[in-house]
């Protein structure tokens, strides 16, 4: 293990009242600085206190995890130049996050045959080549399919032009952590945060994702809208921007809930449902949005274009708009009721009445949005106009008759801001 560099704060003096007053800085720069050391100190032992209570499987994670990263950081030592083929794929977005799985560089995985991992990768299997010739070895068949290497900030950084590698070994799911830098001299043990991250090159050996949850270019929202068909007389409603303020998963992680943060967008509705029934799943497909970390630290505006609601029909009264960050531990639960129509049992007609509903979902965090429409006031309300926050000015021909027209934000300054702009055929 790399010892940590001592800080040392160097004082000069010509006279005794400077003398005095550097004497003062220094003891006061020393003191920041042992406090800064304490907090870092604080922050670890509390990582590691959590570790002690860890199922079987995590303790395995966290060895295999902790086996790659020796392979990786020899590298980053000897072999810098090997880790283009990591940066050219994950550049690629074959994965929607930051991230690529190990695995896939040292098979003949899919990402072989992904043409824009093709057209940036100078350097064909070149990392499984270096991988394997390292001095310390481990088995291919060992290694653990669900361990990532993830880039966060990726876009800051060119690798070729890169100075420096910084590599952290996820051991607990953190926001900070040890990391080790290697450029420049001497490997250089470093406290990596947000910032740092945001500003040098870092990659993150750990389980970002697992395999069998990994969002690919293949689950991407695609723009513009498909086509729908017109029918006269429906009210189609569509997902079309948002804006997430509040990062949801940790930078560090060996869970699978690391990284960027998987948005999931769903309707619940209770339309036409059994009079004595109970809601206790989501209308139709949940949509998925990745938002990185850069995304959500600079609260970028993102595309979420998707239909919502086919047809939100005339006697349809309330539906409820949710969202929640996807996780793979942990849960919550959507409850509540909407005032709607329904159907009786006995006779097979329709009543005007109210449903609950319970939809448990797999998430960490509190539930980000459960916001219960009235079509009445949404159809009021939610109307393109000049005079509004330039959020959702789309050129979007089919949804805004005139290109200047904007779609209000809903819930606009909160963690999560979006527009839901409809078309009335």
């Amino acid at each position: 293990m790399l010892s940590i560099k001592n800080y040392v704060v160097k004082s000069f003096s010509k006279k005794a009242k400077i003398s005095l007053c550097i004497l003062g800085l220094t003891s006061l720069a020393a003191c920041e600085l042992n406090s800064v050391e304490n907090t870092i100190l604080e922050k670890q032992s509390t990582n590691l206190e959590e570790n002690k209570h860890l199922s079987a499987l995590d303790k395995q994670r966290l060895k295999d995890i902790k086996e790659a990263g020796a392979v990786i950081s020899e590298l980053a030592l000897n072999k810098p130049k090997s880790f283009n083929e990591v940066f050219s794929a994950i550049q690629s977005r074959y994965y929607l996050d930051e991230m690529v799985f190990l695995t896939d560089l040292l098979t003949d995985s899919d990402i072989y045959n992904y043409k824009p991992f093709i057209e940036r990768n100078k350097n064909f299997q070149s990392f499984r080549k270096y991988f394997s010739s390292t001095k310390t070895k481990v088995a291919l068949e060992t290694i653990n399919t669900d361990i990532t290497l993830y880039i966060p900030y990726s876009e800051n950084h060119n690798f070729e032009n890169s100075v420096s590698l910084t590599i952290v070994i996820a051991q607990a799911d953190t926001d900070e952590a040890y990391g080790t830098r290697y450029g420049n001299g001497e490997p250089v043990q470093v406290w990596v945060d947000e910032e740092y991250l945001e500003n040098n090159l870092t990659i993150i050996v750990g389980i970002n994702e697992l395999r069998e949850n990994a969002a690919t270019y293949k689950q991407e929202i695609k723009t513009p809208l498909p086509k729908i068909q017109r029918v006269e007389g429906l009210d189609q409603v569509y997902n079309s921007k948002a804006i997430l303020r509040e990062q949801k998963d940790k930078a560090i992680s060996f869970t699978g809930n690391g990284g960027g943060s998987e948005i999931k967008i769903g309707r619940i509705d209770g339309y036409l449902k059994p009079e004595n029934g109970h809601i206790t799943s989501f209308e139709g497909d949940l949509k998925s949005k990745t938002f990185s970390r850069k995304d959500i630290r600079k609260k970028r505006t993102k595309d979420v274009f998707s239909t919502w609601d086919y047809n939100w029909e005339g006697d349809n009264t309330e539906q409820v708009y949710a969202i929640y960050e996807d996780d793979t531990e942990g849960s919550k639960t959507f409850s509540g009721s909407l005032a709607t129509t329904l159907m009786l049992d006995t006779t097979g007609s329709n009543v005007a009445g109210n449903i609950g509903y319970d939809i448990t979902v797999t998430t960490k965090d509190p539930i980000i949005t459960q916001t219960k429409m009235r079509k009445v006031n949404y159809f009021t309300h939610n109307v393109p106009a000049l005079l509004i926050p330039r959020f959702d000015c789309i050129r979007y021909q089919s949804l805004i008759p005139s290109s200047a027209l904007c779609w209000p934000a809903q819930d606009c300054g909160v963690e999560w801001s979006y527009t839901l702009p409809y078309k009335r055929y």
